[in-house]
């Protein structure tokens, strides 16, 4: 059995934005792997990555479209009346810095609650963790700055196998399903190449990233003398560990 952190957490508006969007900004079903250890890690305010297994399930009640205006900058981009809506005037470098405005569409999931299942693999973390969790120094936020998480519950939890006994059991919630479950019980949905951690070379990023099934709830199966993973509560769990991602793709 292993030892898990389990959190509840509610957001009313959220996006997740997937890379590939930007007129429209389209957003992930559930948050991606990297999202929530960005959150665990800003709320610990560590300086390095700790290495974590993350499972994530939950649920939304409806999508809403939201027009925003955005504006683009670069500290030392000078402003061009041709390019440029607006400008800064920067007294350290003595010139206007540019500003760009461009309007654009955000789909925003509303009323979403998410389970996620953190077990720490540096054991001598997992009681910091936990109470930097429960007493956050700042508000915690999960999607962009301004999508605040409310953390409706934080305790620990173990996570043991278990045998799929006489009736075929289904998912109680959206998960995010690795791809080796593919070849156990009736797992479908949409896949997935999600960002989980990321090195750094010549100031660019090299994401790892790990395959998922999107699994949509009442929808899979597992079937019976299947063995699969659970804690206290019979709430399923699929850890992942960004130190086993799938594919490494640089951005």
């Amino acid at each position: 059995m292993d030892k898990a952190i389990k959190l509840k957490i509610y957001q009313d508006l959220v996006n997740y934005k997937t890379p590939t969007s930007f007129q429209l900004r389209e957003s992930y079903p559930l948050p991606p792997y990297s999202t929530v250890i960005g959150m665990v890690h800003k709320a610990c305010g560590f300086d390095r990555y700790v290495p974590m297994s993350i499972s994530i399930q939950g649920d939304y009640f409806s999508k809403v479209n939201n027009y925003q205006i955005f504006y683009y900058f670069k500290p030392t981009a000078a402003f061009e009346a041709e390019r440029h809506q607006l400008y800064v005037e920067s007294s350290r470098l003595n010139k206007k810095i540019g500003i760009s405005r461009s309007p654009a569409v955000i789909e925003l999931l509303v009323d979403v609650n998410l389970t996620v299942h953190i077990k720490v693999h540096e054991e001598t973390r997992f009681d910091e963790v936990l109470e930097k969790l429960k007493n956050p120094q700042e508000y915690i936020s999960l999607g962009r700055r301004e999508d605040l998480a409310l953390i409706e519950d934080v305790r620990v939890v173990t996570v043991r196998e278990k045998e799929v006994e006489n009736d075929d059991i289904t998912l109680k919630n959206n998960f995010y399903v690795p791809l080796e479950f593919k070849e156990s019980g009736s797992v479908i949905g949409t896949i997935y190449d999600l960002n989980v951690t990321y090195t750094v070379d010549k100031n660019f990023r090299k994401w790892k990233r790990q395959r998922v099934f999107y699994a949509p709830k009442n929808s899979t199966r597992f079937y019976a003398g299947e063995s699969i993973q659970v804690d206290d509560d019979d709430d399923f769990v699929f850890f992942i560990t960004g130190e086993a991602g799938g594919l490494t793709v640089g951005k």
